[in-house]
């Protein structure tokens, strides 16, 4: 009888255990499963959308946000400026002073008439036959203004109050004796390259303007001035710019005027017609608005 009680209580003992093992094994199922889950519903985040009851949220979008908000954005390209309002004193030859002026081909209007048409407040200075280097009797083949005297020396240019100065000119240096002078004559304004330095010298002292200068465009007429002189002039006027730190812009070998088109802008091999003047005005244009390559200190 005892050995039928104590059978009966190993029995009762051995199922009781395997019930509480079961429950044991269940639970530990459950969490792994439970764990699986939540390892699913992180990859979901991370590929796709959360679904949170009857709500959505797309994650990318989420974390593109926090990126955002999270990380400096980089500075935007400055756009180019307007003219609308700006002040610009054109210096230069006959290519500045023909703007407006009734000649043998009718009235020419000025590249200066880009910037205007931009709404720009124009003054220009253009000396018909001038040159940058001073006139010498002995030396000049003709009597001739200087932009160094005239701008410089007689002060007729009013350069105070603006936000631009082009200065355009150079080729009647060639046809009037090229005396360019060297590295060494950058003070001597009797040589062109030391007129047209000293003239940069005085507008960067006296003004805050930013300058830009436009190289001669290129001409046909080769007899009075010749292509070597001209590419010639174009470098030196290019060294003597960088010296100054001042920008400097080749209209002569990066121009639309040029050999094969000189005939459809130019009336006479040297001038532009007005086609030619507004190309010109649209490349000036196009190079003042942008924002300048060399910053230079503001004067007192």
């Amino acid at each position: 009888m005892k050995k039928k009680k104590w059978f009966i209580f190993i029995s009762l003992l051995t199922g009781v255990s395997i019930i509480v093992g079961a429950s044991i094994i269940y639970r530990h199922i459950e969490a792994l499963r439970n764990d699986e889950e939540e390892i699913g519903e992180i990859e979901t985040v991370s590929n796709g959308a959360l679904v949170n009851g009857n709500n959505s949220t797309n994650t990318s979008e989420s974390v593109m946000k926090t990126s955002e908000s999270t990380v400096p954005k980089s500075k935007e390209e400055p756009e180019s400026n307007s003219l609308k309002g700006r002040k610009i004193l054109c210096i230069g030859d006959s290519m500045t002073y023909l703007d407006n002026k009734e000649i043998s081909v009718g009235k020419i209007i000025g590249y200066q008439q880009v910037f205007r048409n931009e709404g720009a407040v124009v003054d220009s200075y253009g000396i018909s036959g001038s040159t940058f280097k001073q006139y010498s009797e002995e030396m000049s083949k003709r009597k001739h203004n200087s932009l160094y005297d005239d701008v410089v020396l007689k002060k007729k240019a009013n350069i105070k109050d603006h936000d631009y100065i082009t200065i355009f000119a150079g080729t009647n240096d060639i046809s009037s004796n090229f005396i360019i002078g060297d590295h060494s004559t950058l003070d001597n304004p009797k040589t062109t390259l030391g007129a047209f330095n000293l003239l940069l010298n005085y507008l960067k002292e006296r003004t805050n303007a930013r300058i830009v200068v436009f190289s001669p465009i290129y001409t046909s007429n080769l007899k009075d001035r010749p292509k070597e002189d001209m590419e010639k002039l174009v470098e030196e006027m290019r060294y003597v710019t960088h010296l100054n730190q001042i920008e400097f812009v080749d209209m002569y070998h990066h121009f639309e005027i040029n050999q094969e088109t000189s005939e459809k802008y130019l009336y006479d091999k040297l001038h532009p017609n007005n086609k030619g003047m507004a190309l010109i005005g649209e490349e000036m244009a196009e190079v003042i608005k942008t924002p300048r390559l060399v910053e230079l200190p503001k004067k007192e």
